[in-house]
């Protein structure tokens, strides 16, 4: 099957982590004692890397997963180095909250860490980073001893954020508080009242791939049990039982060095990548249907797709200088359940359809006709 070449992304970064979060060697080359394990744990139904190393190691290299406060990918540590005054405010009535709850503790404050942030005017006056990115020096003004706000000289990074190395005596800052009288200038740098770690989210399929596949993420549950991979599948299964379906396509795609990603902007299963999100835009959207390896009928409870929505899924695809991919998962009548991966990575089989320039009018026409 030809597929459409990778179409690069303007500005991309130069440098890329590893393919997969583990040794490239493999565990032929590397002991058992230096293998990376990363930790994850089912929370509210969902499946969370809340460990800020363990999350970046995932998520950049091989781009597994995508972070909770994030509106694409894992760059919330990035796009939190600028906020609005009413971000900072709120900020700080949680702070003031975490300190009040733990109250017992004396240490408390000074364990909440020191971040350096750059605060907007207001959000209907936001600066654009191109605005900020032009004034080689940022200066917070002070007027007198109760403004907190830092006194410091510190350049703009050029994604927005603060180059945190070219301030000056940030040992001497102290934080911030509501109080803080601001200063007339419509940004400042002032350390983050309540900075926080963005988790990881993790798609159910991922989770089983990282755990079953490459054997390098330990998934606990509510009670804080270490889960197998028999328990992991089942935990999964009781989220979402067309995992048994999604899972082998993933197996198979991730296998073939595709970067798998969610496809729900595009009314699709996946959306696949050739390196990652960062440096190319997706070649294909990927749907999904369980059928009869028989009769091809459905054998998922997920509604059947209608032509009609395959062809709206084409056009959407074709919109966006994509290929559309109807991928058949086709499961034999005999087959009563899946109580494992093994079972169905060995039972199911997995067929590729690309759709990219056929006419599914004439095709649901020819099929009247038939009948």
């Amino acid at each position: 099957m030809a597929f459409p070449p990778p179409v690069p992304k303007k500005n991309a970064p130069t440098t890329s982590g590893n393919p997969l979060p583990i040794p490239l060697k493999g565990w032929s080359g590397v002991s058992h004692a230096n293998w990376p394990v990363y930790s994850a744990r089912i929370f509210l139904g969902e499946i969370i890397v809340c460990d800020p190393t363990h999350a970046k190691a995932i998520y950049n290299n091989g781009f597994f997963g995508h972070g909770a406060l994030s509106s694409n990918g894992y760059d919330y540590e990035l796009t939190s180095k600028k906020i609005t005054r009413r971000q900072f405010e709120r900020k700080n009535e949680w702070r003031k909250m975490a300190i009040e709850g733990n109250k017992c503790d004396p240490n408390f404050e000074a364990t909440i860490p020191k971040r350096v942030v750059h605060v907007i005017d207001d959000e209907q006056n936001q600066l654009s980073v191109d605005d900020v990115t032009n004034k080689n020096q940022l200066t917070a003004s002070t007027e007198g001893d109760e403004n907190k706000f830092l006194h410091l000289s510190g350049k703009i990074a050029p994604d927005g954020g603060i180059d945190v190395e070219s301030c000056k005596g940030m040992d001497d800052i102290t934080p911030v508080t509501q109080e803080t009288d601001y200063c007339s200038r419509p940004f400042a740098l002032c350390y983050d009242p309540f900075p926080l770690d963005e988790p990881l989210v993790l798609m159910p399929e991922e989770a089983v791939f990282l755990c079953y596949t490459l054997g390098c993420l330990v998934v606990t549950d509510a009670h804080n049990k270490e889960l197998d991979v028999d328990e992991l599948w089942d935990a999964v299964l009781a989220m979402d039982e067309e995992v048994v379906y999604r899972y082998v396509v993933y197996h198979q795609l991730r296998s073939e060095g595709w970067v798998v990603r969610s496809g729900a902007r595009y009314s699709a299963d996946y959306m696949l990548y050739t390196g990652g999100p960062p440096y190319n835009h997706a070649q294909l959207l990927v749907r999904i249907e369980a059928l009869d390896a028989g009769t091809c009928r459905a054998v998922s409870s997920r509604a059947t797709a209608h032509v009609n929505l395959l062809n709206l899924l084409d056009r959407i695809a074709s919109s966006v200088q994509k290929m559309f991919v109807l991928t058949a998962v086709l499961r034999p009548a005999s087959l009563q359940s899946l109580h494992s991966v093994e079972e169905c990575l060995q039972q199911l089989r997995v067929e590729h359809l690309p759709f990219q320039g056929r006419n599914l009018d004439s095709l649901e026409n020819e099929n009247e006709e038939a009948e």
